[in-house]
């Protein structure tokens, strides 16, 4: 489970402009290439298969209500080196397939305000949550410390938020890593890491027990970077969509997500792909974020936030969201903003996946 750590801090809030306004369109979706149906209007259109291409336009709206369907989508960009060689997370798609998410407006947690209202230029976030396989790849290629302000945001102005020097003691040597993941952190009392030294039918589990540092190194080793937390929200509400899962609206069921009704852990993808081409984004583990944690009040929200991220100076836990398969259902509720908690050893229930530049 997830045990609170406290903290206090200096804030250092990183915003950039952007130049995308919010309209009454649904967004255009990622990862595959070709157009898809417009809705109530108009037609997507797809991006090259490997070239990432540009999300469709979504159908327009009907009465100032978004009900134009999804847009084509643009293909998956670049992958990293952490897929070479293995085999695709479902049928048909790559274990680090990513989805180009064209820049929007949306309200952060479903809520009205001045306050709530985010912007986010374009970026990809990756289809999955980080796989044992793929983490598998970083450690067998000796799990490298990256250099000092490396993995900086795409989008957060001034290079704040790359790496830190001071992560440096948080990644073990080589031949440590499997005894540090199976201890897993904070709940080493009863550890039930999905690594495994060797493989055992688990290398499409989602990576857990692994700590914010080690997820940060993992994806500027992949070549991307944790998304912000307005991102992964921006995702999880299927950007000016605004739905109250990343589903739809339809409250959480077995067959939409891993939480404490569905079983154990399970590989990703093992439940549907969202609108957009996301899996997991709800349920299986809760994920990082980019943003230290501060309390509602104390710099969440904030506003105006057009490519936002809270980086504070003395506070270690970092902004984790979406649920996870020891949790009850109301956790996996993107409107309520308790469900937004902090978290930044390695645990059960955490993973993530890594944001990359569009």
């Amino acid at each position: 489970m997830l045990w609170p750590v406290t903290g206090a801090a200096a804030i250092l809030l990183a915003v950039a402009a952007c130049s995308s306004a919010s309209t009454n369109q649904s967004v255009g979706g990622g990862g595959a290439t070709t157009g898809g149906a417009g809705g109530a209007s108009g037609s997507g259109t797809g991006g090259a298969p490997d070239g990432g291409g540009t999300g469709g336009t979504g159908g327009t709206s009907t009465g100032g209500a978004s009900t134009g369907g999804a847009g084509g989508s643009g293909g998956s960009g670049a992958e990293g080196p952490s897929c070479n060689g293995l085999a695709p997370c479902t049928t048909a798609d790559n274990c680090c397939a990513n989805v180009l998410l064209p820049g929007g407006e949306f309200q952060r947690d479903n809520a009205s305000g001045a306050e709530h209202t985010a912007k986010v230029s374009s970026f990809r976030l990756d289809a999955f949550e980080v796989t044992v396989g793929r983490f598998r790849k970083f450690v067998g290629a000796g799990a490298p410390k990256p250099k000092p302000g490396s993995g900086a945001h795409t989008h957060v102005a001034g290079g704040i938020g790359g790496w830190d020097s001071a992560w440096d003691s948080a990644l073990p040597l080589p031949s440590q890593w499997d005894t540090a993941i199976a201890t897993c952190g904070v709940d080493n009392a009863s550890p039930k890491p999905s690594w495994s030294p060797t493989p055992k039918g688990k290398e499409n589990h989602p990576m857990n027990c692994v700590s914010f540092p080690q997820a940060f190194a993992f994806c500027i080793w992949d070549g991307g970077f944790p998304p912000t937390e307005a991102e992964l929200n921006y995702a999880y509400v299927n950007g000016s969509q605004q739905t109250t899962y990343p589903w739809g609206n339809n409250a959480p069921a077995p067959t939409l997500a891993v939480y404490d009704a569905s079983g154990p852990l399970q590989d990703v993808g093992t439940k549907p792909k969202t609108g957009l081409g996301f899996f997991d984004l709800a349920g299986n583990l809760y994920e990082f974020t980019l943003d230290s944690y501060l309390p509602l009040g104390q710099g969440y929200p904030k506003s105006p936030c057009a490519d936002c991220a809270v980086i504070a100076a003395g506070v270690t836990e970092h902004v984790i969201r979406g649920g996870g398969w020891l949790n009850y259902a109301d956790s996996l509720k993107a409107s309520d903003p308790t469900n937004r908690i902090k978290f930044y050893y390695a645990g059960n229930n955490v993973g993530f996946r890594c944001a990359r530049s569009p």
